[in-house]
């Protein structure tokens, strides 16, 4: 049996871990022009990994809360994305509690946004590549969501 500390210690790990995948798929992000390959691929592996993180997040604090995940979950997951873990919070913790969680989901978005972009900027700069203006880059971040992928 796992123990509840435990389980918030998951869902920590879990977090790092996607702050350490935005500062590694940052540079990837900016190294190649959009429409190419290697920039669809990235798109596709940025999406894929961002799934899998919001579905074990999800698991360990149904464990946490002591409630099952529905096995129709995973696939709302991989569909939706993050308005997948919003529908999570809003249907485990209730309306209000619910708005309070989906505001710290968005705040931890936009860092993992913020650390793509830095390290983007800082690798980019370090190698001396040409580093696209804000504008763009905001652009090709928000496009790699997902959400507009439905």
């Amino acid at each position: 049996m796992i123990r509840p500390f435990d389980l918030t210690r998951q869902k920590r790990t879990t977090i790092l871990v996607a702050f350490v995948f935005s500062a590694a798929i940052g540079p990837l992000d900016l190294l190649w022009k959009d429409g190419t390959l290697q920039s669809h691929l990235v798109s596709f592996l940025d999406l894929l990994v961002t799934c899998v993180l919001i579905h074990i997040w999800c698991y360990y604090d149904s464990l946490d809360r002591s409630e099952s995940l529905q096995k129709w979950f995973r696939w709302v997951v991989f569909v939706l994305g993050p308005i997948a873990l919003l529908i999570y919070l809003f249907r485990t913790r209730g309306p209000r509690r619910g708005l309070v969680a989906t505001v710290r989901a968005v705040g931890l978005f936009a860092a993992f946004f913020l650390t793509m972009i830095v390290s983007g900027e800082a690798v980019t700069g370090l190698l001396g590549i040409g580093v696209p203006d804000f504008a763009t880059m905001f652009v090709k971040a928000s496009l790699r969501t997902h959400i507009l992928n439905i």
